[in-house]
């Protein structure tokens, strides 16, 4: 390669630092927020097997708004109320354990259990 070809390619390269440097930091900034996602999922799943009477082949969304409807509609749209919500229904004990005891009850098969604009 010629010089001039090296040099572009070089002042390519340093141009392209602050945006690489921004997507490396977006990346992260994604990873770092996928357990977060995740739990409020879970949390948006269950609420709709608890309150939401879910049906086979049902889009996640329709059965949420049913849920929420069933619920005190301006408190529910947040997450951290749903988890109140679930916290305090009988029994008493850890959250997790809970958690675990409803996802075990939830049916394996024929409710899709994602959908992007869930209960938004």
């Amino acid at each position: 390669m010629s010089r001039s070809t090296l040099r572009r390619i070089r002042r390519l390269g340093d141009a392209a630092k602050p945006v690489i440097a921004e997507l490396d930091r977006r990346k992260k900034e994604f990873a770092d927020s996928i357990p977060t996602l995740a739990e409020e999922h879970l949390l948006r799943v269950i609420i709709v097997f608890r309150y939401g009477e879910p049906r086979i082949e049902e889009p996640l969304a329709l059965a949420c708004e049913r849920a929420l409807s069933k619920l005190d509609r301006d408190k529910a749209l947040s997450i951290g109320h749903w988890r109140r919500i679930l916290e305090e229904e009988p029994p008493a004990g850890d959250i997790k354990v809970k958690i675990s005891t409803w996802v075990g009850q939830m049916p394996a098969e024929g409710i899709p259990i994602y959908d992007r604009n869930v209960c938004s």
